[in-house]
């Protein structure tokens, strides 16, 4: 059992600090070299083997280890008197990783990265002789591999160094190279500048670098530098595996996963800061995976339902996120909407279908002259988006005029007899009248979100999501103000108002690891409203 470890009094730590011969630095060195000792070492060290090991007398290492414990810095395990890493060293990892805003933008990135891979992930920060590992993230296997929190990574021999040495400013990366011992630590590690300098080179046209066996003989690593929108290198972040777990052909998808999450901090830097706003203490994840490519959300008798175009299935959950059951669809759906009362349509080509829930089976109900680009429902009455050359909106099974777009439709929702359509053309939504199709507003997003994949209107805001950007913009239709929620996953592309919650669907679909999971699975999330 662990020993329980106390806060000491203020002259405790005095008299600490002070005791025993020699001068207190003296002191704090030995005292560091073993706490250094005890979390690099690979056997558990009892007080006998830390004396021995870094040559102090015994009454010298047993006062070191006395005091180091009393602080919190080591704790020693009963059953067999070794020392370990005390619980103070979990606190102050906290507050390295709070003192470093960007590492809480993409904290969820990490953890999933090292969830689905099942490999460890480490985010570090460039000082003047080497990379300082700042977070470590390692999730999946047993038997991981990669650097520690707080630990050293040389600038030379592995790849979170190398990509941080590449992007460093010209004047900044050639100082600490003049610093660089080019010790050989395994027969691949690169041993003189020039070999260096040439390895630089290919980072930088790459995008990314690999440390292939040079500090660790069997691990490959493989490392992204972290910038910002105007290039500056913020950090860098790797993710380490046993090279017989990251085979050469899997490298690229690692780069790629790991591109996604530097490309979504360059993103959410951008953001203005008073309106980044993580609702991590509201977001809840109802249901892990299983999800391809939400295309609606809404509830159906007493439960929640997900239209998945690529399972092709409706997956029906309770209100708290408990799959209750899946129905397969007969074909993908291209488009999908469903009702406050729970009418369930779904369109492909010039057809639009509904599931009949009594009988398990899905009823043509119409068909267009031109393709159905998008669906949606006002109450109970369901609106068509046509593509072709005259694109439009019309309502389904009524004969109202229909309003005319300048581009065709590629996502539609309703609310209180207004429409707001995203076009194909650019990443802009239009409200609009339903009744005379009169336009109310029309909101432009940034460019950098690329292609709108989740779209909601509700009273007066609009609420919408990109496949570029993780995070949802909440555009408040009277003012033009915005806010920004960051978003559990890049892909968010489903999302509806139900009761008092917001509920969001993710798919994820770029996500590319490997054969085995080129398509990760998304998921289920509930979000309380404000209002």
């Amino acid at each position: 059992m662990t020993q329980a470890i106390q806060a000491p009094s203020k002259r405790a730590q005095k008299a600490t600090i002070n005791d025993g011969g020699g001068g207190g630095t003296q002191l704090l060195d030995k005292a560091l070299n073993i706490v250094e000792l005890v979390a690099h070492s690979n056997k558990r060290l009892t007080a006998h083997d830390i004396a021995i090991e870094m040559g102090y007398t015994k009454p010298t290492a047993y006062r070191i280890l006395a005091a180091l414990v009393r602080r919190g810095m080591l704790s020693l395990d009963n059953r067999d008197q070794a020392y370990e890493l005390g619980l103070r060293f979990a606190e102050l990892t906290t507050s390295l990783r709070s003192s470093h805003r960007f590492l809480m933008l993409i904290e969820n990135d990490l953890i999933n990265l090292s969830a689905r891979t099942g490999e460890t992930v480490t985010v570090g920060i460039a000082e003047k002789d080497s990379v300082r590992i700042v977070s470590r993230y390692s999730l999946g296997y047993e038997v991981t591999v990669g650097a520690s929190s707080g630990s050293k990574r040389p600038f030379h021999a592995s790849g979170i160094g190398k990509v941080a040495l590449a992007f460093l400013p010209a004047e900044q990366s050639s100082q600490h190279m003049k610093r660089i011992h080019f010790q050989a630590l395994t027969p691949r590690t690169l041993q003189n500048e020039d070999a260096l300098e040439e390895e630089l080179r290919l980072i930088r046209a790459r995008g990314y670098a690999i440390d292939d066996e040079e500090i660790i003989e069997g691990v490959r690593c493989v490392a992204q530098p972290l910038l910002s929108r105007q290039g500056e290198l913020i950090g860098a972040i790797s993710l380490s595996a046993p090279t017989y777990r990251m085979p050469p052909h899997r490298v690229r998808t690692i780069a790629i996963a790991l591109g996604h999450i530097s490309n979504a901090l360059a993103e959410r830097l951008s953001l203005p800061s008073q309106h980044y706003d993580a609702p991590a203490s509201q977001l809840s994840c109802l249901h892990e995976g299983g999800l391809f490519k939400p295309l609606a959300i809404g509830m159906h008798r007493k439960h929640l339902v997900v239209m998945d175009a690529m399972a092709p299935a409706l997956h029906f959950f309770t209100a708290d996120g408990m799959l209750v059951e899946t129905r397969e669809l007969p074909f993908t759906p291209r488009h999908g909407a469903i009702s406050a009362n729970g009418q369930i349509m779904l369109a492909r080509g010039r057809e639009w279908f509904e599931w009949i829930s009594t009988t398990q089976t899905l009823v043509a109900r119409g068909e267009q002259e031109s393709a159905i680009s998008a669906l949606a429902f006002d109450g109970e009455r369901l609106y068509l988006g046509l593509d072709g050359d005259t694109p439009r909106i019309v309502a389904a099974e009524c004969e109202t005029p229909p309003i005319m777009l300048a581009n065709m439709p590629r996502l539609m929702v309703c609310d209180q007899g207004r429409v707001a359509v995203s076009h194909s053309e650019d990443a802009s939504v239009e409200l609009l009248q339903l009744a005379d199709g009169a336009s109310l507003a029309h909101v432009r997003e940034d460019a950098s979100v690329g292609d709108l994949c989740g779209l909601m209107l509700h009273n007066q805001t609009l609420f919408t999501t990109g496949d570029h950007a993780r995070y949802i913009r909440q555009t408040h239709i009277e003012t033009g103000s915005q806010d920004y929620l960051i978003a559990p996953e890049c892909h968010i592309t489903a999302i509806a108002r139900v009761g008092d919650h917001i509920y969001l669907a993710g798919a994820n679909l770029d996500a590319v690891l490997d054969d085995e999971s080129t398509h990760i699975p998304g998921s289920l999330y509930r979000l309380p409203t404000n209002d």
